[in-house]
């Protein structure tokens, strides 16, 4: 059993994002993230007061923040990046929880309503800005931030929910909104590009079936001994409980499934 601060209480899904030394904790939008560092200490309230990497004193004229509540996070080429709307929060060097606010910042697809849903890591050198109607491609992420470069992937589709990504050998895979299980991978030129015809489309009849506004939120992938896995509400399925750590989750009418390439 992992102590949570005083008061803390997990009542609603988050997720886990492994840094270097330590774990944080993402508990959405509303709620600041946690940190762990000891899992005898378990996790802890991020303050300006400690750096939680060194567990000395924060220079109080760094001009560094605390990270940014979000739903999830990615750690690539040691530091931690941080998707929320359409801006992309990126930690400083080897430091998960604390960044240079506006000066650590990244702007995907300015002036869209298209918000970011995920960053995903293709490899120690670049990252993938998944939106709900578009990608882009984020290279050079383990040098200076003045030296990275964005490219876009597709504006044809995006990601359908922020759990329906994996790793596929060398490509990345992901379930992409009403159109099935799509990957990107590397060209001859070391460019990330989409591939246009979803792996999926043997089980198109499948896919079709998909209740796509519960998916957006549940859906969720693993790739695991040459397969891919992906698990998604079919037909009029809807969650009927939101606490998944008692009791598990329950569908009423409708069903879900388990889709295996």
């Amino acid at each position: 059993e992992v102590s949570l601060p005083l008061g803390v209480t997990i009542t609603a899904a988050v997720t886990f994002t492994q840094s270097y030394n330590g774990v944080v904790l993402f508990r959405g939008t509303s709620l600041a993230p946690l940190y762990m560092t000891d899992i005898d200490e378990g996790f802890k309230s991020i303050t300006i007061e400690t750096n939680v990497i060194t567990n000395t004193a924060e220079n109080p004229t760094d001009g560094t923040i605390a990270i940014p509540n979000a739903a999830n996070g990615e750690w690539i080429g040691n530091r931690m990046f941080i998707p929320v709307g359409d801006l992309l929060h990126i930690s400083d060097y080897l430091n998960a929880t604390r960044y240079a606010g506006v000066r650590s910042q990244a702007r995907i697809n300015q002036g869209t309503a298209d918000t970011l849903k995920r960053f995903y890591k293709f490899s120690e050198f670049t990252g993938i800005a998944f939106k709900g109607h578009s990608i882009y491609a984020l290279s050079g992420v383990y040098y200076a931030l003045s030296d990275m470069m964005l490219d876009e992937v597709t504006r044809e589709y995006g990601l359908a929910s922020p759990k329906s990504v994996a790793n596929v050998g060398k490509d990345v895979w992901f379930l992409a909104g009403r159109r099935g299980i799509c990957s990107i991978q590397q060209t001859e030129q070391n460019k990330l590009q989409s591939v246009d015809v979803p792996v999926s489309e043997s089980i198109q009849s499948l896919i079709g079936r998909i209740n796509w506004n519960q998916a957006a939120t549940l859906a969720t992938a693993a790739y695991a001994d040459n397969y891919f896995y992906l698990a998604v509400p079919l037909d009029d399925a809807k969650l009927t409980q939101d606490n998944i750590v008692a009791a598990g989750a329950a569908y009423a009418a409708g069903t879900s499934t388990l889709l295996v390439i």
